[in-house]
């Protein structure tokens, strides 16, 4: 389920926590509060997000993956009139309040002038960001065959990911005992290396589609000669010109595209 949540100037926080819910919980535009923008506001798969009221006076959902404890997570309003996100773990809907908790995390622009954030929410995650995509926040659940949860199988695996460099997870086992440490600190690991929200990362990187050290020369002219004594060479040739004489040796060509004439 996705879409935008958009609100009016001036909006009570109250009022946009209560009708982020609704959106979450199946997206009833309609029925929400008079601080909602609904010409503005939209949803696509409504009902598809699987999350269902813990303590909605408090902005508290919950979803989960299959035979696990699930993720929490919790929508507020910051003192500087922010959405945020967090996740939260052992939650008591009679004092409001959980054993584990992470910080929360900037998700929206302030709510002080008219405004928007984008939501998507599936089963065991939800996804918020500004309407500029400035901040964002994921509340997610982690698998609990992961180094960090092991033996610990009915402990929330709830984390989050944020815009910035502070990822947290609600509840995990302290490396080298059998404790926990509450709100922990993350790194997102990946076959590149630690990966940071804050780090520039751009096509120039080839950080998500590594490329063979292939070379695509000039289209028109002569390939220079090469003597040659074995090996394996990725090199694509002119597409127009002529070929030098080649000095007698063995080699291994990689086929490429045909030229285009010539």
């Amino acid at each position: 389920m996705h879409g935008v949540y958009a609100w009016n100037a001036g909006a009570l926080s109250s009022a946009v926590v209560a009708d982020l819910l609704r959106w979450i919980s199946g997206g009833d535009v309609a029925g929400m509060s008079s601080s909602c923008n609904k010409p503005a506001s939209s949803v696509t798969g409504a009902g598809a997000g699987d999350w269902a009221v813990v303590d909605s006076g408090y902005g508290v959902r919950h979803a989960g993956i299959l035979a696990g404890p699930g993720v929490t997570a919790r929508l507020s309003v910051s003192g500087a009139l922010k959405v945020q996100l967090s996740v939260v773990d052992g939650w008591d809907s009679g004092t409001h309040t959980a054993t584990h908790a992470t910080t929360a995390a900037d998700a929206s622009l302030a709510l002080s002038s008219a405004g928007s954030v984008n939501l998507i929410a599936g089963a065991g995650y939800l996804l918020v960001g500004a309407s500029d995509w400035s901040v964002w926040s994921l509340a997610c659940e982690v698998k609990r065959d992961g180094p960090a949860m092991a033996g610990a199988p009915t402990k929330s695996g709830a984390m989050t990911l944020n815009y910035s460099t502070s990822h947290y997870m609600a509840r995990c086992k302290t490396p080298g005992s059998a404790g926990e440490t509450t709100n922990a600190t993350m790194t997102v690991q990946s076959a590149y290396g630690a990966l940071s929200a804050a780090a520039a990362r751009d096509q120039s990187e080839r950080l998500y589609l590594p490329m063979a050290p292939a070379a695509f020369p000039a289209r028109a002219g002569m390939n220079r000669g090469r003597a040659m004594t074995g090996g394996d060479f990725l090199r694509v040739p002119r597409t127009r010109g002529d070929e030098p004489t080649v000095a007698a040796g063995t080699r291994t060509l990689d086929t490429r595209s045909p030229h285009a004439r010539g």
